[in-house]
């Protein structure tokens, strides 16, 4: 704005600041404003992982005195991701792993109710622990000979950031026969913390098979976690209550028919596809000409069968 001076006669252009802030100011008679610094604060002196035989997960294990607080006051972070908190005492506070990304446990951080700990910088700050994933069990424990979709429990192992296909398979985890060591998962995804899904190749896994987690960065596996082991057993069979594709009908123009038993309506999707390709109209694929009983006329005679969760597997005959 323009302004003249009262004292001098000079005339120019005045700016002025508003302060858009203030701050706080403490309202003692809501509640007490004063800081104190704690003298005893919990001190940390060590850091450990271990296998709760009795649970079946993982723990981080810290130890040292004057802890105070309760599981409620007091956390364990990795990579900013809180984890369980299962018991605290005046020397030991116990924390199941419950979310991490891929086996390693880094960038970790300890707070109790009076905040971080003495011994914090040495003990805990740069610490980082790699997991061995257990299998605790699979679910369900048969499956159809086309292939299957498996939800595997397997503690120590997350969701990796890069949850591409390619990446899982050369760094994922997967499921394998515990007795051989060989795969039998055609594609893996960890939808979760300690959560595996399996989609199994096709062909016969004989009954009663123990199945084995498996880490590729380890280039080993382990076997069932699970003193009932049975809940770690699979077998993929030809018989049994599960979806079968008898035949096939394109006399709707437009549109495939699918005939069969014990196809599942409610809870899932149904997807066809053929050659790799999801099949949604006769015009958006060149399919071959269907034969009698639903056998597909080509060089591999492929038999198709009915996912156990909704979608198309093909099967060789």
């Amino acid at each position: 704005m323009d302004t003249t001076s009262k004292t001098d006669g000079l005339q120019g252009k005045l700016i002025v600041f508003l302060k858009t802030s203030e701050e706080a100011v403490c309202q003692p008679d809501n509640a007490p404003c004063q800081f104190n610094y704690v003298a005893n604060i919990p001190e940390v002196t060590d850091m450990v992982t271990e296998w709760d035989e009795t649970n079946l997960y993982w723990t981080v294990v810290v130890t040292g005195t004057g802890f105070t607080g309760t599981p409620a006051t007091t956390e364990l972070n990795v990579a900013g991701r809180p984890q369980t908190t299962v018991s605290v005492t005046s020397t030991k506070a116990i924390f199941r792993v419950s979310d991490i990304s891929g086996w390693t446990l880094s960038n970790m951080n300890v707070y109790f109710d009076v905040g971080l700990p003495k011994g914090f910088d040495t003990v805990v700050r740069g610490k980082s622990f790699e997991l061995s994933p257990r299998l605790i069990s699979v679910t369900p424990n048969v499956g159809s000979i086309g292939g299957s979709v498996l939800v595997a429990r397997v503690e120590g192992l997350g969701p990796l950031s890069d949850t591409s296909d390619a990446y899982w398979a050369l760094h994922g985890g997967t499921l394998v026969d515990n007795a051989t060591g060989t795969d039998i998962c055609s594609k893996v995804k960890v939808r979760s913390y300690g959560e595996l899904e399996c989609i199994t190749t096709p062909g016969v896994i004989n009954a009663s098979t123990v199945i084995g987690a498996k880490s590729y960065e380890e280039n080993s596996h382990s076997p069932c976690n699970n003193t009932n082991s049975a809940l770690c057993t699979y077998e993929q069979l030809t018989t049994g209550t599960f979806p079968v594709v008898t035949s096939l009908s394109d006399s709707v123009p437009g549109q495939i028919v699918f005939t069969g038993t014990n196809f599942f309506t409610t809870g899932f999707t149904a997807n066809a596809s053929y050659g790799g390709s999801l099949l949604t109209q006769l015009s958006s694929i060149q399919l071959p000409k269907p034969q009698p009983l639903g056998i597909l006329a080509s060089h591999l005679s492929p038999k198709p069968s009915l996912h156990p969760f909704g979608s198309l597997k093909q099967a060789q005959a």
